[in-house]
């Protein structure tokens, strides 16, 4: 059976499902319970969690809690030149002994406007084009993943959200933990770097969103948000209290929490 009739309903469903908590359900066939990856046309992917570390350096995909209609994120370290071409352009560009702040700056605003076009980072501009992705001819069943409710979910590389400079959250973030994850194996930082989401509640912004993650050395835990372009310290009272207006308190704490388990 062809997998495009039944994306239909999958991409314009109003419906939503938690993939985190339906995979021990058996909700992606292709996810091995036993071991905690995902088999795909030969190649084995890890999961991306916030408790992921090198991230970098191996298969992964991001699955998230998304509405129907989102794609399955995927990164395979060995097919992804474009990827790989912007980190080199980006280190080229780093000061002699820039501080982290200034490190993480240049990183957001390279990521913001090289890697990425803000003008390219919406919702609406992002469902287009996996429409057209999903409708695309040449798309054969091994560019999807069977689920156990009779639909597929499509997987599209970070490559080619990067070829066309369209990502909301969970690319721009993807790409900051990256960039981050080869700094910290470049010895041009010192630290541990996490990609993040969680469920956001504030002013004028709800619901679930994604961003990086960098404790340094000193303890300091950096939270980096490439498509809201922040950056502030969350062990700084000040700052932390900036992330609780931003992102609400509830987000904040449970970011917090994280940091004791780490």
């Amino acid at each position: 059976m062809h997998v495009i009739p039944l994306l239909f309903a999958l991409v314009f469903g109003n419906k939503s499902l938690d993939m985190f908590s339906e995979l021990e359900k058996g909700a992606l066939l292709e996810y091995d319970c036993e071991k905690k990856l995902f088999l795909h046309n030969q190649k084995t992917y890890h999961i991306l969690t916030g408790k992921l570390e090198n991230v970098s350096s191996k298969p992964l995909i991001y699955i998230g809690s998304y509405p129907l209609g989102r794609e399955i994120l995927c990164f395979d370290p060995a097919a992804s030149p474009l990827l790989e071409g912007h980190y080199a352009s980006f280190i080229s560009l780093i000061p002699k002994n820039s501080t982290v702040i200034e490190l993480l700056s240049l990183m957001t605003s390279y990521i913001r406007n090289a890697v990425f076009s803000m003008e390219r980072c919406k919702e609406s501009t992002l469902n287009a084009f996996i429409y057209d992705w999903v409708h695309d001819k040449k798309r054969t069943d091994s560019d999807f993943t069977p689920t156990n409710k009779n639909f597929y979910l499509p997987l599209i590389s970070i490559e080619e959200f990067i070829q066309s400079k369209i990502g909301v959250c969970r690319q721009l973030a993807f790409v900051s933990t990256y960039f981050l994850d080869r700094l910290i194996d470049s010895k041009l930082l010192v630290g541990k770097a996490y990609f993040v989401r969680d469920l956001v509640s504030a002013r004028h912004r709800s619901g679930g969103h994604a961003w990086s993650l960098f404790i340094d050395a000193e303890g300091d835990a950096w939270h980096i948000d490439p498509l809201w372009n922040v950056i502030y310290n969350l062990t700084d009272p000040s700052q932390y209290e900036i992330l609780c207006n931003l992102y609400g308190t509830l987000a904040m704490q449970r970011q917090l929490q994280r940091l004791l388990e780490k």
